[in-house]
Formats: structure tokens, C-alpha cells, sequence
């Protein structure tokens, strides 16, 4: 859940290995979409080079939802600076900051597009005022876990970051009750995103 303003949007991800849900609640407007996994996996597997060695953890590596997806969009959203030690309170970790990559700031900035294209520095002011400039991921040096992902609006690291997602009490190779994995939408207006996502993952 996210507050805006007085207002609570709520976004939901739920997986159970052969559907993947997505429940999103904006200010206005809500929407539920769905992705078939086997579709996905079995897409993403013809699309392998001959040889390649068969992805038995696909969902893992692939980043069906969640978190894994989240940082997979980040990947191909951002460029990331060179690693550097550093402490997130008490604990070692590896920090990294993303920039926009060219090619997505001339989407978010069609009018800099040429020049933007051209190698010319982008005018960050003319941002949509929800976008951040740049990410910030703290990753745990022993796990790389990523234990705090900050967005960040401002030219300086004295100011306060835009959004904050840290994650506390993280424990690994627990066992889940697969209750937790069953979703049963009381929204029935579902989107088919299916192909749409493989086409994110080309």
C-alpha cells in the first residue's frame, strides 16, 4: 500500500506457479490482469538459443512477479553505477545507483527526444512530477538481497527520496503454507496480459 496525499492506492501480486495475479487500487480506477506462467515459460524456452541449457527454475530466473520482477524491470529501465561498500544502519552493503537509460528517457521525454538521441543532457524539470530521477538499491553483501530500494526525485543525496521499500526481518528456505499462494479475486473484470508480458521479456 502506498499513501497519496489522503488517499491509500494498494497494488497485490500473487503466483501459484501457473497463474500470476495483479490487483491494482488507484485513486479512481482499480484493475485486475492475469498472466498464464506455462505461456510464458513455454515462450521463453522456444526463444532459447539451440543448446542453451534448459531453465529449471524458470520462474526464479525469469522474475514471474513480485520482487524478482521488479528488479528484472529496474535492469532494463536503468543504468546502474559501479558497486560500492557501504551501511544500511548496522548492516554491510553493496550500494548501486540506476540513471535512466537514453532510450527510456526519450519516452518519458518526447520532446527531448532528438536531442536526447543526440547525446545531449536531459532536462529532468520536465519529469512527470510521480517519476523519479534515478534508483537507489541497497543489496546485502553476504546474500545480495535488495534490503532497500529508494526513488529519488531530487539532484542531491541531502534530500528525501520520492518512495522507500525496505524489507525487515528477512528469512530464507522457510517453508510457506500454499494457502498463501491461492487468490480468489472478488474483482471479476480480469485483463489477459499474458502475451503482453512475454513481449516485456523479449
Amino acid at each position: 500500500q502506498l499513501q497519496t496525499d489522503k488517499k491509500v492506492c494498494s497494488w497485490l501480486q500473487v503466483c501459484n506457479g501457473d497463474v500470476l495475479w495483479t490487483y491494482q487500487q488507484y485513486v479512481e480506477s482499480r484493475q485486475l490482469t492475469q498472466v498464464d506462467v506455462k505461456q510464458v515459460l513455454e515462450a521463453v524456452a522456444k526463444s532459447e538459443q539451440p543448446g542453451a541449457r534448459p531453465q529449471a527454475a524458470a520462474p526464479l530466473s525469469l522474475g514471474i512477479g513480485g520482487l524478482p520482477e521488479l528488479l528484472r524491470r529496474q535492469s532494463q529501465a536503468f543504468e546502474f553505477s559501479p558497486p560500492h561498500a557501504g551501511m544500511l544502519g548496522q548492516w554491510p552493503v553493496i550500494q548501486l545507483v540506476g540513471e535512466w537509460k537514453p532510450s527510456m528517457l526519450a519516452v518519458l521525454l518526447p520532446k527531448q527526444k532528438e536531442a536526447i538521441e543526440a547525446g545531449e543532457p536531459a532536462d529532468f524539470d520536465e519529469l512527470p512530477p510521480q517519476t523519479p530521477r534515478r534508483v537507489v538499491l541497497y543489496l546485502g553483501q553476504s546474500d545480495l538481497f535488495p534490503y532497500r530500494i529508494e526513488y529519488d526525485r531530487g539532484e542531491s543525496e541531502s534530500q528525501h527520496p520520492m518512495v522507500v521499500m525496505e524489507f525487515f526481518e528477512v528469512r530464507f528456505d522457510l517453508a510457506v503454507d500454499p494457502e498463501r499462494f491461492t487468490y480468489r479475486p472478488s474483482y471479476r473484470k480480469v485483463q489477459d496480459r499474458t502475451q503482453e508480458y512475454i513481449e516485456q521479456l523479449r
